[in-house]
């Protein structure tokens, strides 16, 4: 099977959507693992067949060029604005041509600069990541140890007392063994003393000296130039030399190897001759040809067979995996476990995403730490509406006279007059009682009583107009007189009970203002409740929302939980039948292993 009908097998397994419960990227790499776990117990059986040849001609390499100490960073100014933390400006190609030592040199004519710290980050020949520090008190030129194949940033760690016109260079060194050299691969190792480097092809030209010209890595099977040699910079060479006589180079197997199961050499030699051998890094080299015989040296020509186990190759879209067909199903088997964990997973994570967002609502309605006290939070904006409520309805200790409860006690005083009035008036007493008495007075003794009233006294005054009168000529004037003066005294009653009906129309007054102002006092108290409420009515909606997501949640984790059991057991079955190969056939032959020679 290829992908595509292993992906539509594994969907249908699975009972799910391609693309829609589970993507094509999940599904592949669940059958990628599913693969790789195969190969474990069913590796791949492959040969590598290697034709020993003995010379090598015309190996070429290219002595690294004159070194730039602006290459990286030319003419950088530092202002004080390139502070800790600052990148510095690389100008050139981050991939070096080889792996080569870095070297800084810092203009600062002033020796303002009291401390520097330059962080190079990059990695080696052998891409692992390198670190090399440079630091000011060190000097103003420096060079490093670290060989760098590629530059990944140039970071000012620390940097003090910089200012505009202070400059940086970061670059390369001269490729000599004074420095450290740079070791340049040639195709094989060595047989030492073999080689001859020549400034022509086949060995033509300059013939060059070992250990005057160039040093030798033999096992490694590489050159440098030698300090104050007559290998130039930047020129191309030719490298003639036998190879080692007892090694291989399998590095185009080593990314697929498991394991090598047996080495034959000659791989022709019937019966076949298994060897004794030994891996390091990328070299294999042959041992004892058969048992109480010494090591020798490889025959021109010859072939060596490994016989190797590799990681099977997954299928893809142009065909099926390099596993026997027969092993589809269990693949698929093994790759429904896979991808249950990865839906197991998925579910897990959204659970925690869901609950943050429980967390984001509550903490947005003001519980816990990030929302409490803040008044863009709902609980917060409730709490303030209700205390304005409590501050226009409710007295507090008189330091806040303005507000309906204070105007409430006073009506409740203003009430206990009015009673005391209304009782006072029953029973004859009190201001209107006294206003009443002054009015009666008014009629009953200035104006209307009989013989001694103003009425009275008009009338029997105008009785003595025109006559002669013992009192004298101007007796009725006295009468009319006597008349006024009564008058008066009656308009000083009546104001007077004018004032006492004035005071209770006033108290009356202030009565109705107190029960208006408690009224408005009330009304806003209520506007506040309604605030108060829709925002409780808010936060209930939030609460739903958190409700529901940490419904989501529980229900999140329990299907995960049902897709993890389901997946151990798919894997459990899958790595049962894998660790069993009943079902797979016999890895036996028919004679010994090893054979004799």
């Amino acid at each position: 099977m290829d992908i595509t009908e292993m992906l539509s097998n594994l969907v249908l397994d699975l009972k799910m959507t391609l693309n829609t419960e589970i993507s094509t990227a999940e599904g592949t790499r669940a059958i990628e693992r599913a693969v790789d776990e195969l190969s474990r117990h069913i590796p791949r059986e492959r040969i590598y067949d290697h034709t020993w040849i003995k010379a090598v001609i015309d190996d070429t390499f290219t002595t690294p060029a004159t070194g730039d100490p602006d290459h990286l960073v030319d003419n950088m100014d530092l202002p004080n604005t390139v502070v800790d933390g600052s990148k510095a400006t690389l100008t050139a190609t981050i991939w070096l041509d080889m792996a080569r030592p870095i070297t800084f040199t810092l203009t600062d004519g002033a020796n303002a600069i009291t401390s520097m710290t330059l962080i190079v980050k990059g990695t080696d020949a052998d891409s692992v990541y390198r670190e090399e520090r440079f630091y000011r008190h060190h000097g103003k030129i420096q060079t490093g140890k670290v060989n760098f194949s590629y530059i990944q940033e140039i970071e000012f760690g620390e940097i003090t007392g910089n200012t505009t016109g202070d400059k940086l260079d970061v670059g390369t060194t001269e490729p000599d063994l004074a420095t450290g050299g740079i070791w340049l691969a040639l195709g094989n190792p060595i047989e030492p003393g073999t080689e001859s480097i020549c400034s022509g092809a086949l060995g033509t030209g300059t013939k060059y000296t070992l250990n005057t010209d160039y040093e030798m890595d033999y096992a490694n099977g590489k050159i440098r130039m030698k300090y104050g040699g007559a290998l130039a910079d930047g020129t191309t060479y030719y490298a003639n030399y036998n190879r080692a006589s007892t090694s291989i180079d399998i590095s185009n197997i080593i990314p697929q190897l498991i394991r090598i199961t047996k080495v034959l050499y000659p791989a022709d030699k019937v019966p076949e001759q298994q060897v004794a051998f030994s891996i390091w890094e990328d070299m294999l080299t042959i041992g004892s040809l058969m048992q109480g015989v010494s090591q020798g040296t490889l025959t021109n020509g010859e072939h060596i067979a490994i016989y190797y186990e590799a990681r099977q190759a997954p299928p893809t879209l142009t065909g099926p995996g390099s596993y026997p067909e027969l092993l589809d199903e269990v693949v698929l088997l093994g790759a429904g476990g896979f991808a249950l964990l990865m839906e197991a997973l998925q579910l897990e994570l959204a659970a925690v995403t869901d609950l943050a967002e429980v967390r984001t609502t509550l903490d947005y309605l003001g519980i816990g730490a990030v929302g409490a006290g803040a008044l863009t939070f709902v609980y917060k904006a409730i709490d303030d509406a209700l205390d304005k409520v409590s501050l226009f309805l409710e007295a507090d200790a008189g330091t806040n006279p303005d507000n309906a409860a204070d105007r409430l006690a006073e009506i409740s005083d203003m009430e206990v007059y009015l009673r005391d009035m209304i009782t006072k008036l029953a029973d004859g007493s009190g201001a209107i009682a006294d206003g009443d008495a002054y009015l009666g007075k008014v009629a009953t003794v200035d104006i209307d009583v009989a013989t001694v009233g103003a009425t009275a006294w008009l009338l029997e005054g105008e009785l003595l107009i025109n006559k002669l009168n013992d009192g004298g000529s101007n007796v009725a004037e006295k009468f009319a007189d006597y008349a006024r003066a009564k008058l008066q005294v009656a308009q000083t009653r009546t104001q007077a009970a004018t004032a006492y009906f004035q005071e209770a129309a006033t108290r009356l007054s202030l009565l109705r203002s107190y029960i208006e102002e408690a009224g408005g006092w009330m009304r806003m108290g209520e506007d506040f409740i309604a605030e108060a409420q829709s925002r409780v009515a808010e936060a209930n909606v939030y609460l739903a929302e958190a409700a529901q997501y940490q419904e989501a949640t529980g229900i999140g984790l329990l299907i995960a939980d049902r897709y993890r059991a389901e997946a151990m057991t798919r894997l459990t079955e899958f790595r049962s039948v894998l660790a069993s190969k009943a079902e797979y056939r016999k890895r036996v032959v028919s004679v010994a292993v090893r054979q004799p020679a």
